[in-house]
């Protein structure tokens, strides 16, 4: 063989090599098979209707094979502690959800970073009627199961001391018998994993959150080092995929749960009168059917679903939104609220967190006239309190005239009266579609954002029908309950009721549009009106 075909076929083989340590894409690698431990555990893993493996840990590890190439062979286990045997004898590779305990320390490596969280969970059976989320005094008397050994064991010890409580605990083998003893009623309560929640139990307490990781065993670099690799890389590439993988399989971390003094007051509270704004469409209004409608009304109507608690809608213009006025007329709470200096150091409201965000439009017919250095005239809807504070720290030039309607506030740009008016983006869209408002135009969407909150009015001497009436305890349910609304739906609300909204022209908007026109067309049906009747006079006279 030549020197020359041996240098080509070297060259070949160089070139060969290299395409092969440089391109890596999983099709190109040899699979590796991944043994994994899987025992049955709530929505972590569990095998679905059609027999295939699913969960939270299913999806993490479909998302780690996209970026290392593996396969994966679910190796059944009867528990946790069976899975920690098998992996310490070698016969899987992976297993999860670990803790970071010394037991489990000195016998597998872990994963640098986590791959998700549980919590401690006390549980009872769905149907024990009597038995309430944080009810101190009841838990104190119960009887409670827990595994042998467990973390959560020794968390809920150290919670219950928190309590002054000394539960009657008895002690099992594993979850298994655990669960066997709830269910054959044994044991009143028991503690574990709250990733074991299912339809056919209630959440007495939630506690000692802990990250979670995978464990392998100590010799196994090569698998840690791809592992440890893959999870950084989904972090980096994708921060919401964890977060997203809790809400679809474990919505239930955050669901709402309330105590014992908050249930008692949903049970016993009466409807509860609300006020909220008339004429604030698309937000909050008075439709033609004389009922409360708008995105707030939307919202609302989702809290109460929620909460439990019932509300009555009682309308308010906002000249009647006052203390005094709302204490005669037995209004409680205030929706629509938003939060200022003035309104806080009343101290006759208290304040749920905002459920509602939404920014302003500033708009004038000659927007070029704002520099910042002179005074203007800015025209606002009465009552904005908040507005006000926000505009006078934002804009401390603008000179601020307040109006009874939006309909004044706008027609004040136009005529002159003011140089801006600013209102909030949703209620102004249809004014500028009216012709007569048609030469404003906007400024900016300000960064003057409203904090939308309900209110609840202190009332110094409770009326014998509210006399168990407790405002901090009604904002907790509030705010437990605006903390599980549900961004999309407030979204599509909003878009809906704008879309409601939508500007109808009417005559008197025609008459505006073309007033000119129409002065010409009369004119000149005068004046025709006119030439006629002296043609006919002269006519008359030659006859």
């Amino acid at each position: 063989m030549s020197k020359t075909r041996l240098f080509k076929i070297a060259v070949v083989c160089f070139f060969f090599a290299l395409a092969m340590a440089v391109c890596h894409p999983a099709e190109l690698r040899a699979t590796e098979k991944i043994r994994v431990g899987f025992f049955p555990l709530g929505r972590f893993q569990y095998i679905d209707e059609n027999g295939a493996a699913a969960g939270y840990n299913i999806d993490y590890l479909s998302k780690i094979a996209d970026i290392t190439g593996w396969e994966y062979e679910f190796v059944p286990c009867g528990n946790w502690v069976e899975a920690t045997a098998l992996l310490e004898r070698g016969k899987i590779d992976l297993l999860a959800p670990a803790q970071k305990i010394p037991e489990l320390k000195e016998k597998f490596a872990y994963t640098a970073y986590p791959m998700g969280m549980e919590l401690a969970a006390i549980y009872a059976l769905k149907e024990r009627d009597d038995l309430v989320y944080e009810d101190i005094d009841t838990l104190a008397k119960l009887r409670y199961g827990a595994a042998r050994n467990s973390t959560f064991t020794s968390k809920f010890i150290e919670h219950a001391k928190e309590y002054n409580i000394s539960p009657d605990i008895t002690y099992y083998n594993n979850t298994t018998e655990l669960f066997d003893a709830l269910h054959a009623k044994r044991v009143d309560a028991i503690v574990s994993n709250i990733m074991f929640y299912d339809d056919s139990l209630k959440i007495l307490g939630r506690f000692a959150p802990l990250a979670v990781y995978y464990i392998t065993a100590k010799s196994n670099n090569t698998l840690l080092n791809k592992l440890d690799d893959a999870i950084y890389r989904m972090e980096v590439n994708d921060p919401t995929f964890d977060g997203g993988l809790l809400q679809k399989h474990f919505p239930h971390y955050k669901n709402t749960i309330f105590n014992y003094d908050e249930y008692l007051f949903i049970k016993n509270a009466p409807p509860i009168r609300i006020a909220y704004e008339t004429d604030r469409a698309p937000l909050s209004f008075t439709g033609s059917d004389g009922k409360f409608h708008g995105v707030q009304r939307d919202i609302l109507d989702e809290i109460s679903r929620i909460s439990g608690l019932k509300f009555v809608y009682v309308p308010c213009r906002r000249e009647q939104m006052e203390l005094t006025y709302l204490e005669e007329n037995k209004v409680r709470v205030m929706s629509g609220v938003r939060y200022c200096r003035f309104s806080a150091q009343a101290n006759r409201l208290r304040f749920s967190i905002p459920y509602f965000y939404s920014g302003n439009i500033i708009a004038g017919i000659d927007p070029l006239k704002y520099t910042g250095r002179e005074e203007l005239r800015l025209a606002m809807v009465e009552g904005a309190a908040s507005l006000k504070e926000s505009v006078a720290a934002k804009y401390p030039k603008f000179k601020i005239q307040t109006y009874e309607n939006t309909e004044q506030a706008f027609s004040a740009a136009v005529s002159g009266e003011t140089d801006f008016v600013i209102e909030n983006r949703y209620v102004a869209e249809p004014y500028f579609v009216k012709p007569k408002f048609r030469s404003l135009k906007i400024l900016s969407l300000t960064m003057i954002e409203e904090p939308y909150s309900l209110a609840t009015l202190v009332y110094y001497v409770p009326t014998d029908d509210e006399k168990d009436w407790n405002s901090e305890t009604f904002i907790s349910i509030i705010n437990k309950s605006i903390e599980q609304l549900d961004p999309q739906k407030i979204s599509a609300s909003v878009i809906n009721r704008s879309a409601e909204n939508i500007y109808k022209y009417t005559l008197d908007d025609f008459i505006y549009q073309y007033r000119c026109q129409l002065v010409i067309l009369l004119a000149a049906a005068g004046a025709a009106i006119a030439l006629l009747l002296a043609r006919r006079l002269k006519r008359g006279k030659i006859i």
